[in-house]
């Protein structure tokens, strides 16, 4: 695998990659189940809210 060698190299450095969203989607209806909203918060952490 080229990361485990050491043979990934970067390309295009000096172009940034474009901003994308993610959305989470889900039915509607009241409170999201504790697994569902647990994901929520984590992808929001990570990502962080815009």
């Amino acid at each position: 695998m080229p990361i485990a060698e050491g043979t990934l190299r970067q390309v295009m450095a000096d172009y940034p990659s474009p901003e994308a969203g993610i959305y989470v989607v889900r039915p509607p209806g009241g409170i999201a189940p504790r697994k569902v909203r647990a994901l929520i918060d984590i992808l929001i952490e990570w990502f962080g809210a815009r």
